[in-house]
């Protein structure tokens, strides 16, 4: 008898207890259709509330990702900004792949810009490599930054008219010092290996346009043709032969063990475009300085306005007159048609369809924000969580909206949805009663997001005019304004 005690009490047990575990278990997903139907019907307000519950109720939802991505957009679309800034926030740090599923805009709203791509020689040059760039920066130093070192700034100033045939020799032969200098002054070579960040973008144009330059070894030099680096940057190669003319009046070699630190530096670009004299310094210098400067202002002033805007007036004399005719027509005034603001969405669409009744295309733009009066189903007030989750785990039960705001005491006040139609407020009241949940009505004025309804774009009124007759008769009032738009 005992026996068939316990399996009944057993059976009973196993009735009562398994429909709670089911629904304990199913609670999240059950939360989470609810969520995503109000998300993609529209009803933002009723899904970032649905969203806030289950990131309450579950903080280490497996589904934790995607309930932060919804719940940003859906603050985003309601208009509060600074929440949805602080949820993208949360999404970027503990998922940090999210951001390239993101809404471009809703990243612009926080904040958020892509990273720069690296340049293709970021990935660190070797030290060899880094001190022939700060050697080869004096000679953009002139164009980009005049005021980086000091000894270029100097230099720079100085035009010394020498013929550059013989400067070939002295360079020549004071490489091997100079040389010297610079792995007796390290000091040199450090500072000019932190320059401002813009100024390696440049060195590796520069390192781009000519082979490698780690090689250190005389026939290096001469494997590396310098006329592909003297046509490429050639206000650079001009720059670079007036610190050679500068020393060259001045004594070789004293004049570069005086100036202590900074003649390595500027002792250094000569080598770099003296190195191939033999083979490229030669030839570059007569094709690109052909005596003085003042030859080369014609030559390249000349042809370059000259040659370019001759060609485009003579080939488009009759298509400048035929695009000056399209741009007038397309800059002449349009109208279209607008139906108004709308806050509801199901209003919304109606008039929609109604427009496309009439062969029109409908256009709906974001309007302003506008305080609009609404009907809330007022629960009770609160002092804590825990008292309130008891109503709140009542309102879930039965399917209810509900969302909870919180005063400046700090107390937790709880609402089971707003209503813009008072009538269907009051319909899901009477069914709380029948449910025996009590609750209040309360009237409040909040900020809602409009939507501005146009239809068609037209190139005269009167063509506007005949299709707000067309509308009224499909039961939509609407009026015509003078709006750019492109007509087809």
């Amino acid at each position: 008898m005992s026996r068939l005690r316990m399996l009944v009490l057993a059976i009973l047990l196993a009735f009562f207890i398994s429909p709670l575990t089911s629904h304990a278990q199913s609670d999240e997903a059950t939360m989470l259709e609810v969520a995503k139907f109000q998300y993609h019907d529209g009803n933002h307000y009723f899904a970032s509330t649905w969203l806030e519950r289950i990131l309450k109720t579950y903080p280490r939802t497996a589904r934790r990702e995607e309930v932060l991505v919804m719940l940003s957009n859906s603050y985003a679309a309601t208009g509060r900004d600074e929440k949805a800034v602080r949820t993208l926030q949360i999404l970027l740090k503990d998922y940090p792949k999210a951001a390239a599923t993101l809404d471009p805009s809703l990243l612009k709203l926080a904040g958020y810009l892509a990273p720069p791509e690296p340049s293709p020689d970021a990935s660190g040059p070797p030290p060899a490599d880094a001190e022939e760039t700060a050697i080869a920066s004096p000679a953009a130093e002139p164009v980009a930054s005049p005021g980086e070192s000091v000894p270029t700034a100097k230099e720079v100033p100085e035009p010394a008219a020498s013929p550059q045939m013989p400067v070939a020799a002295p360079v020549a032969s004071a490489a091997p010092a100079a040389r010297a200098k610079t792995a007796a002054t390290p000091a040199v070579a450090r500072k000019s290996k932190e320059p401002p960040p813009w100024i390696p973008t440049l060195q590796n144009v520069l390192q781009q346009g000519r082979p490698s330059e780690v090689t250190s070894a005389p026939p290096a030099p001469v494997s590396k043709p310098a006329p592909a680096q003297v046509k490429s940057p050639a206000p650079l190669n001009i720059a670079a032969p007036p610190p050679a003319q500068g020393k060259k009046p001045a004594p070789p070699v004293p004049a570069q063990a005086d100036v202590a630190a900074p003649p390595p530096v500027a002792a250094e670009p000569p080598p770099v475009a003296a190195e191939p004299a033999p083979v490229a310094a030669e030839p570059a210098v007569p094709v690109l300085k052909p005596a003085p400067a003042e030859a080369i202002a014609p030559a390249t002033a000349a042809p370059v306005p000259g040659a370019r805007p001759a060609p485009l007036i003579a080939e488009s004399a009759e298509q400048c007159q035929k695009t000056d005719q399209a741009d007038q027509a397309d800059q002449a005034a349009t109208y279209t048609v607008e139906i108004g603001e709308y806050v509801v969405k199901t209003a919304l669409g109606d008039a929609k369809r109604r427009i496309e009744m009439a062969g029109v295309a409908p256009v709906v733009a974001p309007g302003p924000k506008r305080k609009e009066p609404m009907t809330r189903i007022y629960l009770g007030e609160f002092a804590s969580q825990q008292a309130a989750k008891k109503t709140l785990d009542k309102l879930r039960s039965v399917n209810a909206e509900n969302f909870v705001l919180t005063d400046k005491a700090g107390k937790l006040h709880i609402y089971a949805g707003s209503y813009f139609d008072q009538k269907s407020a009051a319909k899901e009241k009477q069914r709380f009663a029948a449910l025996g949940i009590k609750s209040d009505l309360k009237q409040v004025v909040v900020s809602v997001p409009t939507f501005v309804l146009t239809a068609g774009c037209f190139r005269t009124r009167e063509a506007a005019m005949g299709k707000v007759a067309e509308l009224e008769q499909l039961g939509v009032k609407s009026v015509v304004i003078q709006k750019w738009c492109v007509c087809s």
